[in-house]
């Protein structure tokens, strides 16, 4: 008796990502074992990212280079934007590391910098002698009131006006430095030298000074210059003010990682547990002022950096992953929100294993529907597709490599909105663009799918043939088919991606697109196969160098043996 011979057809495979939390055997191939500097495109197939693409050709920064330095490596650290009276800024900080041509270190020299007026260059902007120079490269940069203020562990805050150098906040007309410890029971200090800030409802809302985690400073309203005076002079119109939370923690002992303003509520992360503040507005002082509205417990915030606001919601990265403010607080319980639900574990175990906590980030693209979360310490990321959640209620996950970057930004003006990198690796800025790499390095897309049964999973498939149907724009590149049982790609079959060019309307003359070359190709592949198995493996490994690919579908063809 013949064996039985089927095709099946998989469409869109791995369109909702990495899923490592339900059996893989389970699973159909909509999820994917593996998806590597993929993304889910706008046509729900899962393809290669963009590239980290050049943006700026230059450095502008000003300092004298050791005697025997023979290389240097620059990193971009923070990125903020804003305007100021009405023009649109982006304001980072600058390492530069000088190594002699043995390898050893030499010296770090630090700089406050901005994107230039033509996106070309990273230019300096001059400070003042910093008490702590590296403290800039964990700066929280703030807009503020038309003003960019700098607020960093162990200087006073820097404020830069859109021309000229950055200035001490302390030296402006009419400063009032905060209470010192010998006139109150609190702890302050002449300076505001804490590095967690925020800009909200008219004041800057500051902790850390003087490295206390527990005190909310808060300026006067639309004045920065202004912040708490308790003595028996103080200037009525002064509202600034302290805020001690140590008392308000729902597990008796916590510290303050960061403070976000949403829906007129102030939200206090801490390390372990949230606070919520609701009316923020006018004078929180005042009667009927600020007040402890909500709290969460065995929930908090792993790095200052690890949130983000969409709009409509907050994003945090706690221990476990991505979480959703507004879930949590809606349903009070600690499973709801969990955005990283299809790879708890994995990410759970990368916090873990994460050295500096630190060097973790949260940044949402909403013009790429992305939400990157960074390890900057080896360059790595996962990445939530933010359309729609995957059929397993956790948001489509992908994994990507060599992300030369320490912070990333949506930055929007005039001229549209794009994606900035903070690069790591003496690049400048580095923007989210087109699939051309900076320095014409290669990256690779990896797709692996579960273990395939193809509905018989008691059965032997003995498959003849695979077609692969990728979509790619026209630049030449190469790809690799991959192939196997169990539990890994035992086989593999290479072949030169040469994308067609085509007419817009499908019609040439004489060889000849009369028409135009069209967006992008599909492009069919035809895989002999051999080896066995009851469950079976597919994978594509595609060389990205100036082109894009996404995977549309494949088909097996195979004989099925006995049960």
């Amino acid at each position: 008796m013949a064996q039985p011979h089927v095709d099946i057809t998989l469409t869109a495979p791995g369109f909702q990502g990495i899923n490592t939390e339900d059996s893989p055997i389970n699973q159909d191939y909509s999820f994917a074992a593996e998806a590597t500097n993929c993304v889910i495109d706008q046509f729900g197939r899962i393809g290669a990212r963009k590239a980290f693409a050049t943006k700026t050709s230059s450095f502008s920064l000003t300092y004298t280079p050791a005697a025997t330095v023979d290389s240097t490596v620059t990193k971009v650290h923070r990125l903020s934007n804003g305007a100021i009276l009405g023009q649109n800024y982006v304001v980072c900080t600058v390492s530069v590391t000088e190594y002699n041509d043995l390898g050893a270190f030499l010296a770090v020299h630090y700089f406050l910098a901005k994107l230039s007026a033509n996106g070309s260059a990273v230019e300096e902007i001059a400070t003042p002698a910093l008490a702590s120079p590296d403290a800039l490269v964990n700066a929280d940069i703030v807009f503020f009131n038309d003003q960019c203020l700098v607020f960093t562990s162990g200087n006073g805050p820097l404020l830069w006006t859109g021309t000229g150098a950055a200035t001490y906040l302390s030296g402006e007309a009419g400063y009032q430095a905060p209470i010192d410890a010998a006139s109150q029971s609190l702890t302050a200090t002449d300076e505001i030298n804490g590095d967690v800030a925020t800009a909200a409802y008219g004041r800057l809302w500051v902790t850390g000074v003087d490295g206390d985690y527990n005190n909310i400073f808060y300026s006067s309203l639309l004045d920065p210059t202004k912040w708490y005076d308790g003595s028996a002079g103080a200037l009525p119109t002064n509202t600034a003010g302290i805020i001690d939370v140590s008392e308000y923690w729902p597990q008796g002992k916590d510290r303050i990682v960061n403070i976000v303003a949403h829906n007129n509520t102030l939200v206090v992360f801490g390390r372990s547990s949230i606070l919520l503040f609701g009316n923020p507005q006018g004078d929180p002082a005042a009667v009927g002022g600020l007040y402890l509205a909500d709290s969460v417990v065995r929930l908090g915030l792993i790095s200052r950096d690890g949130v983000v606001s969409t709009g409509q919601d907050i994003l945090f990265l706690d221990d476990t992953g991505v979480r959703s403010l507004g879930r949590t607080i809606q349903e009070q319980a600690i499973p709801v929100g969990d955005l990283t639900a299809n790879v708890r574990k994995d990410i759970s175990i990368k916090i873990k294993e994460t050295s500096d906590q630190s060097t973790i980030s949260l940044s949402y693209w909403p013009e790429e529907a992305l939400l990157v979360c960074l390890f900057a310490e080896d360059s790595t990321a996962y990445v939530l597709e933010m359309r729609a959640p995957s059929s397993s209620g956790g948001m489509k996950v992908s994994q990507w490599t060599g992300c030369t970057f320490e912070r990333a930004l949506s930055f929007e003006d005039e001229d549209g909105a794009e994606v900035l990198l903070a690069s790591s690796d003496s690049q400048g800025l580095l923007q989210y663009a087109g699939h051309a790499e900076y320095g014409g390095r290669v990256y690779v897309m990896t797709y692996t799918t579960n273990p395939l049964a193809l509905g018989q999973s008691n059965t032997l498939k003995f498959p003849k043939k695979f077609r692969y149907i990728l979509v790619s724009d026209g630049t030449e590149t190469t790809a690799e088919f991959r192939w196997g049982f169990g539990s890994s790609l035992e086989y593999s079959k290479s072949v030169s991606i040469e994308p067609t060019t085509t007419s817009y309307w499908g019609i040439a003359e004489w060889g000849i697109a009369q028409y135009g070359k069209s967006d992008a190709s599909f492009l069919r592949y035809d895989v002999n196969a051999k080896g066995s198995g009851v469950y079976l493996l597919l994978g594509l490994r595609a060389s990205i160098q100036g082109a894009s690919m996404s995977l549309q579908e494949i088909n097996v063809n195979t004989l099925l043996g006995r049960n």
